[in-house]
């Protein structure tokens, strides 16, 4: 699965209308591209890029453009919002725990290292796995900068 996690940096000084536009246009590319929403909250958030075969967009290449809409929504902020977001392609496993029954939760090597490449991304950039690039098909002859340790982009 490919999964696109992103949170607000630590100096975002977020209030309810950007979080109430931020979600907004979240919601405007879960509308335009096949994106699964697993994970939602007033601050991060967790999506699935799914394929589209009618253009030729693989589940990569999806999650990737979701995540440089965002992050060009948060530079066109004033001030411009601190947004981070990580892509990656690994194993994704959903389950209902007891006390939220309703909402399905989920975890696996997906997730956990989407998290991370977040978490290390610079403010309102896309950081992604090799295997994320690895799965580009329409945004594979984009120039993308190599990460100091070489194994991200």
């Amino acid at each position: 699965a490919v999964v696109l996690y992103w949170s607000l940096g630590p100096d975002c000084n977020a209030d309810h209308n950007f979080l109430q536009r931020l979600h907004a246009q979240i919601r405007s590319c879960i509308d335009i591209f096949s994106v699964e929403v697993l994970m939602d909250d007033a601050t991060s958030g967790l999506v699935r890029g799914l394929p589209v075969s009618g253009e030729n967009l693989s589940a990569a290449d999806v999650a990737v453009r979701v995540g440089h809409i965002l992050c060009r929504w948060a530079a066109g902020e004033t001030p411009a919002a601190s947004l981070v977001v990580g892509v990656h392609v690994g194993q994704l496993e959903g389950f209902r725990l007891p006390n939220t029954q309703f909402i399905p939760s989920f975890f696996g090597e997906a997730v956990s290292e989407a998290k991370q490449l977040a978490h290390t991304a610079k403010d309102r950039t896309v950081h992604l796995s090799d295997a994320t690039k690895e799965r580009l098909v329409r945004l594979q002859k984009v120039p993308l900068a190599l990460s100091p340790d070489g194994d991200s982009y």
